[in-house]
């Protein structure tokens, strides 16, 4: 039970009032000494009032008070009943939490309403606030200060902007032209005096300056070194095409798509023809490599010569292989359907009952179809020394 009545007033201390100051002031705690508010919340009628306390406390005799808490509390200069839901003294009172007011500061359900009767502002959550001092303030969607109003989004006024909506129109401090818009679909605008910038939506936007002019109209486009129609047209310093035909002169290359390219000194296509510093040929049945480590002319043949490591097939029926590693050398001849032959031979030595030897692997098979006959010899011819 003592934990529900500390969180109700917990509640009411922080809902209650405009300042938390005076809930501590006019408290129990404080009854032998008094404290007049802190002077922000105070008119300047009631700072030049002798006939009240001073700012700081001043100690209050013990036959001064009567304390019946929390029911009544009193001294000479407050008053409490039921602290605290109620209290009164020179500067205000708290009907907490409906009302409260300290020196110039009142509140109504704080937070939700509160105002200031010597700065002439205050608050409606979330409905208005205003400062006449200011000469600001807002109601729900509108806001308006000395410069100028706004009633959000459709309409704004102030000494730099002009904006009913969809237009708008806005100058510079010097009074000079900003910009105008009608939005979405058009805006015209200087962002510097010597810039302008120019948006039709979706047809077209230009940026000019002195130095230079970039922009779009439909698919017409251009810039200070580019001009194009497209597709039909483009020119630059780097590259350019006209329908089918295009260049990059610093870089040598042109052609006419998709039937002819160069693309370098020695690198060029026409249709399935093709030349680079790699390789030449014709797609997809013929490529030499230069180096002549690789190439195939289709069906007739294809081959690899690459290091340790050479191919051949002719027609798919002849077909040569060698392979040389530092463990094995390996050859293969296959004549298809009649004949394989493959010959190893390992250049370690291997271990035979403990002693290196070295080995050779040989087979042939035979297989002549007409007849249904197959022959097949494998032997081992072991060089006995030992190495």
């Amino acid at each position: 039970m003592k934990k529900v009545w500390l969180f109700a007033i917990g509640i009411i201390f922080i809902g209650g009032c405009a300042s938390s100051s005076r809930m501590l002031r006019l408290s129990p705690y404080s009854a032998n000494s008094y404290k007049q508010p802190d002077s922000i919340y105070l008119s300047s009628k009631m700072l030049n009032r002798k006939d009240l306390p001073s700012e700081g406390n001043r100690p209050i005799s013990q036959d001064e008070i009567i304390n019946v808490w929390p029911f009544y509390l009193k001294n000479n200069y407050f008053h409490s009943v039921l602290w605290p839901i109620f209290d009164y003294d020179q500067y205000g009172m708290a009907v907490r939490p409906f009302f409260n007011k300290e020196g110039n500061e009142h509140s109504i359900l704080f937070p939700l309403a509160g105002w200031n009767t010597e700065n002439k502002n205050g608050w409606i959550f979330p409905i208005t606030n205003w400062d006449c001092k200011e000469k600001s303030g807002r109601v729900l969607n509108t806001w308006w200060d000395k410069n100028g109003w706004v009633f959000f989004p459709l309409a704004c006024h102030n000494k730099y902007t002009e904006y009913y909506f969809p237009v708008c129109y806005t100058t510079y401090r010097d009074g000079s032209f900003g910009t105008f818009s009608i939005i979405p679909l058009f805006c015209y605008a200087r962002p510097e005096h010597n810039d302008e910038r120019l948006l039709v939506f979706p047809l077209g936007f230009v940026y000019k300056n002195p130095d230079s002019s970039i922009g779009f109209i439909a698919n017409i486009y251009w810039s200070i070194d580019t001009l194009g129609v497209f597709p039909l047209f483009h020119k630059s310093e780097d590259f350019s095409y006209y329908l089918l035909y295009w260049q990059s002169p610093h870089e040598n290359k042109w052609g006419v798509f998709p039937i002819f390219a160069k693309l370098g000194q020695d690198n060029w296509y026409c249709l399935l023809a093709v030349k680079n510093e790699e390789y030449y040929g014709f797609f997809p049945i013929f490529r030499q490599y230069l180096d002549n480590s690789q190439g195939y002319f289709l069906p007739f043949y294809n081959y690899t010569a690459k290091g340790n490591e050479k191919h051949l097939n002719i027609l798919g029926v002849f077909d040569k292989k060698s392979k040389k590693s530092p463990e094995m050398t390996l050859e293969e001849l296959t004549v298809f359907p009649f004949y394989h032959q493959q010959y190893k031979m390992y250049n370690k030595l291997k271990q035979y009952y403990n002693v290196p030897m070295k080995v050779e692997s040989y087979k042939q098979n035979f297989l002549l179809s007409l007849f249904g006959y197959k022959y097949e010899k494998n032997f081992d011819n072991i060089d006995n020394d030992t190495l």
